[in-house]
């Protein structure tokens, strides 16, 4: 388990580290199994992003390999768990912890053609946006409160064909998170197109935990 520069969390977890969405901007390519037991070895209270160089519910991870990753945070509960994916129907299985400490979100680079959101989950919900790459936004989500909290960033590193986005695009996804109360988090990349202190909630608290 690695701290990390991620502004929404403190740490990163991975146990599996393979994915196969095939994005042009991602850096993850290979695969293992382990590391289930380090949540347990920190005590103090984390935000712990599981699987950030891996999409944990993609269709080509095993089913027992998930199980045993949510098992291995329910051993640990002193943490809070961030899962991420692209898998439009991923948390529509019921199994999935449902548990206060657990927070499962969707990416939305602006070229999915379809984003089902959580209108009536049992669980609570995020929406990443990132990388920000069309004003192509997925605004009826926000609108319909379909997550509890919105992630912003733009694409980084320097891939050919490498899109910056245009600071009306980030007005307009603010604008509707404020009309309906939904908080916002500007990653770092966005600072030089903002051009002014960025805008970093959490729906936890203004503060990580501690």
């Amino acid at each position: 388990m690695q701290k990390t520069r991620i502004e929404w969390c403190d740490r990163t977890w991975n146990p599996v580290t393979e994915c196969r969405t095939d994005c042009p901007y991602c850096y993850a390519s290979t695969f293992h199994v382990d590391r289930l037991d380090e949540p347990q070895k920190i005590k103090k209270p984390q935000n712990i992003f599981v699987c950030s160089m891996a999409d944990l519910f993609g269709e080509w991870v095993p089913d027992d390999w998930i199980k045993a990753v949510f098992d291995a945070c329910a051993i640990a509960p002193q943490h809070r768990y961030l899962f991420l994916t692209k898998e439009i129907h991923a948390y529509d299985d019921n199994d999935i912890p449902t548990a206060n400490n657990f927070w499962y979100g969707q990416t939305w680079d602006c070229k999915q053609t379809g984003l089902s959101g959580y209108p009536e989950a049992d669980f609570n919900t995020f929406l990443s946006i990132e990388p920000l790459l069309s004003d192509k936004l997925p605004m009826e989500t926000i609108r319909q409160r379909w997550f509890d909290w919105v992630i912003v960033g733009a694409e980084t590193g320097n891939r050919k064909g490498k899109v910056t986005p245009e600071r009306k695009w980030i007005e307009s996804i603010v604008n509707e998170c404020r009309k309906q109360g939904v908080p916002v988090f500007m990653k770092n990349s966005l600072r030089d197109i903002w051009g002014e202190p960025l805008i970093q909630e959490y729906p936890w608290g203004k503060e990580a935990m501690e």
